[in-house]
């Protein structure tokens, strides 16, 4: 088994990295080219934001439940994570391939991403949401 707490400390850890790393390039992106402010902000905010809003509203729902001994499945944590991993690279790889390679505007690149973003943001929240729910039985203060 694996622990509860430690895979939600590493989803949350990883995420939050990854999404500052974003959030730098749009915004060296847009201090470079300012008629992409609309398109790269409406990106960031649908595709990073939903799951940084998700994950610390779950540390807020978990934060008193004495989780931290507590264990869940290894498949279920295994899943999660690797979906989390998928969609960060979903996320990052096309910027290099899209945009570096095949010449892709900028703006064309954040309108096309969204398609395939809003896809699997919906099942990697859904397993986020597992995790963050499993095992959450209040302590008793007993």
């Amino acid at each position: 088994m694996t622990n509860l707490y430690l895979i939600r400390k590493r989803i949350t850890i990883t995420w939050l990295i990854s999404s500052a790393i974003l959030l730098i390039f749009v915004i060296a992106l847009v201090l470079n080219h300012p008629d992409l402010t609309k398109v790269a902000g409406s990106w960031y905010s649908t595709s990073i934001m939903p799951s940084t809003g998700v994950i610390i509203g779950l540390w807020l729902a978990v934060s008193h439940t004495g989780t931290t001994n507590k264990h869940v499945n290894p498949m279920s944590a295994g899943l999660a994570e690797a979906f989390l991993y998928f969609y960060i690279f979903c996320l990052i790889m096309p910027f290099v391939v899209f945009v570096g390679y095949k010449q892709l505007s900028f703006e064309a690149y954040f309108e096309i991403s969204q398609m395939w973003l809003a896809l699997l943001q919906t099942p990697t929240l859904a397993l986020l949401g597992k995790i963050f729910a499993d095992n959450n039985e209040p302590t008793s203060n007993a």
